[in-house]
């Protein structure tokens, strides 16, 4: 039997990406009809205390939602890197085992790949500190220095997003070489492509979520998620074929 029918990817969950975008978008309007509502009350009956109360469930209910979209938000962008690195991982055993078989110039490609790989595992480190300072964002009480916090968590994330860019881009260069050779001395299928996630720049992601004011960012979450399930998909897809091509 094939080993890689033993290999099984994970994905990055769409639904989770949607959803913390929609939370996203329903907190500052929650605010916005709470202090409407709240602002009617007192005019309309004089009543302040009920207007505080108002503009307390408010609060409270926008604490919660943002509470939520942060830990869904959190989840996604650990799975972007968690989904990545299981597909280097299961990459290097089907190219490691196809290596022992090759009998192939290409064998030392194959080689050179392989230990490349690990070189570009996604690192989990500027998430964590991510997440350190997101949290410290709400503890209550922090003030002024809840912005500081949210700027510092925001270029961790950078770096993150930096590290999955280079990732999915240094990785599909690697593989295209080999599937370009494949395919004109081994007979790999012209379909037989695998999905290649768009490259971007940080700094122009940083511009247009700034000219979009924070629409791009919305967009760039749920839209990476889709385009690395997609990546890990079409190589689930082809690898069948490939380690049939490698080992024969």
């Amino acid at each position: 039997m094939a080993v890689s029918s033993f290999l099984q990817e994970n994905r990055v969950s769409v639904a989770s990406a949607i959803l913390t975008v929609i939370l996203i978008i329903l907190t500052p309007i929650v605010w916005i009809i709470g202090i409407m509502s709240a602002f009617s009350t007192i005019v309309n009956t004089g009543n302040v205390a009920e207007g505080i109360v108002v503009i307390g469930g408010t609060f409270l209910l926008a604490f919660v939602l943002a509470l939520i979209s942060g830990i869904l938000q959190a989840i996604v962008l650990h799975q972007w890197g968690n989904v990545i690195n299981n597909n280097i991982k299961n990459t290097k055993y089907i190219f490691n085992y196809a290596k022992e078989h090759l009998q192939d110039p290409l064998r030392g490609e194959v080689g050179f790949f392989v230990n490349r790989l690990e070189d570009f595992l996604v690192k989990p480190w500027p998430f964590y500190i991510y997440i350190l300072f997101y949290i410290l964002t709400f503890i209550p009480g922090i003030g002024g220095w809840g912005i500081i916090l949210l700027i510092i968590a925001s270029i961790f994330l950078l770096i993150y997003l930096s590290n999955i860019f280079r990732t999915t881009g240094k990785v599909s260069e690697m593989k295209d070489k080999i599937y370009s050779y494949l395919k004109g001395a081994k007979g790999l299928s012209s379909e037989s492509f695998i999905f290649r996630i768009p490259q971007r720049s940080v700094v122009l992601v940083i511009v247009l979520f700034v000219i979009t004011l924070g629409i791009y960012g919305a967009y760039l979450f749920i839209k990476l998620s889709t385009e690395i399930n997609e990546y890990v998909s079409s190589d689930e897809k082809i690898r069948p074929e490939l380690e049939k091509i490698l080992t024969t």
